[in-house]
């Protein structure tokens, strides 16, 4: 089997939760004896790799844009191409949330034999990063895709619901997995050894910090979680790590903490150096999850796996990715309630963690998601011949 996959920024992975399972599904397959080819953006700078783990790299002609309002421009265009160069070159077409999917029905002219699978993650349309025309647009390519393709693969079972245009006998979950990680030894030389984290030494120590991983936009609630926190009896500092998608919602968070005194909100960016990342989050209180698009989140299940007892935004999502085990808020009037009761009961803050935990070891492993995206790629192309 020659997999193709459309609709991520690159290998190796280096900025979201589609690459980082790109990373895995690639392991997993080349490892089963198939091939795979990813489509990747043309990186701003540094050495182009043909091949990554076995796949063999194929890059965009033209570098991104600098400005983000050009972005998705740039990243349709990239899906474009790729959709057409590759579609003579694979037996299977995987699209992780691609755009300008109206064009699918010219590649299986290209190609009539080509199966082609969608993912999707998200209520893409209802982010408020995005304005009204592009939330028109993406719900165009979101139906375009459902109608086109062989197979649908939600990657939350709530998810289906939300697509009222999908074809059910098309449809399949497939959760993501996470690798179970172990406490961090704390190391005060290590947040030294980085810029963004030098402003943490002496501030915080292990387990008595409230920790949220996010990028900083509407959606994610950041507003809420800072505000929640800001009205509860906490004095324990709170540590936002993850990058603005706007500076004026940035300026909106800073607003929020300016002349606070008696307690210490740490905005301090985006993290990319893993270990350092995870010694953060492994040494953390709880973990505090605002997402509310939708999906099985990567770094809820990350802080899951390392025991975390987490306070996520209420929703369908959260609830079932959690199996109900966690403190739910719809506003920051519940959350700064939620976080007192959690900062006051120590049993109950590890059991939370504890159970966590046991889901992800039960339900939220790699292996048992590529198996899944196996079998199902290998039953749809028999069941095409």
């Amino acid at each position: 089997m020659r997999v193709a996959i459309v609709g991520i920024r690159g290998l190796p992975p280096s900025y979201g939760g589609y690459e980082t399972f790109a990373d895995h599904f690639v392991s997993y397959f080349i490892d089963a004896g198939h091939e795979v080819v990813v489509a990747c953006e043309r990186p701003i700078s540094g050495t182009l790799h043909s091949n990554y783990r076995g796949a063999e790299l194929r890059y965009f002609p033209s570098r991104p844009p600098k400005k983000y309002s050009l972005r998705k421009i740039y990243e349709g265009l990239n899906d474009l191409y790729f959709y057409l160069y590759l579609a003579r070159d694979c037996d299977v077409m995987y699209i992780l949330a691609g755009l300008g999917t109206q064009i699918l029905p010219l590649v299986r002219l290209l190609n009539p034999r080509i199966r082609v699978v969608t993912n999707n993650d998200g209520i893409e349309w209802n982010r408020e990063k995005y304005n009204r025309i592009e939330k028109i647009l993406w719900k165009s390519f979101i139906r375009s895709s459902l109608r086109s393709s062989d197979m649908v693969i939600f990657d939350n079972p709530r998810l289906a619901e939300f697509f009222p245009r999908h074809n059910p006998r098309k449809a399949v979950t497939i959760e993501y997995g996470v690798e179970p990680f172990e406490k961090i030894h704390w190391d005060e030389d290590i947040l030294l050894s980085n810029p963004q984290t030098q402003p943490l030494v002496g501030k915080i120590l292990p387990d008595e910090y409230y920790v949220v991983v996010a990028r900083l936009q509407e959606d994610n609630n950041t507003h809420e979680i800072i505000q929640g926190y800001l009205d509860s009896k906490i004095t324990k500092p709170l540590v936002v790590i993850g990058e603005p998608l706007e500076k004026r919602y940035q300026v909106r968070l800073e607003n929020l903490i300016f002349g606070i005194h008696e307690k210490s909100v740490f905005l301090i960016g985006g993290i990319y150096d893993q270990f350092i990342l995870n010694m953060i989050r492994s040494n953390s209180r709880a973990y505090i999850h605002g997402h509310s698009a939708g999906g099985t989140n990567p770094s809820l299940l990350e802080a899951m796996s390392m025991g975390r007892a987490v306070l996520a935004h209420n929703n369908p999502f959260n609830f079932h990715v959690l199996r109900g085990n966690g403190l739910f808020f719809n506003n920051y009037e519940e959350l700064s309630s939620q976080l007192n009761m959690v900062e006051s009961d120590s049993n109950y803050r590890k059991g939370l963690g504890e159970k966590n935990l046991s889901t992800v070891l039960s339900s939220y492993t790699w292996g048992n998601c590529m198996e899944k995206h196996e079998r199902a790629f290998e039953l749809l192309i028999n069941r095409s011949l």
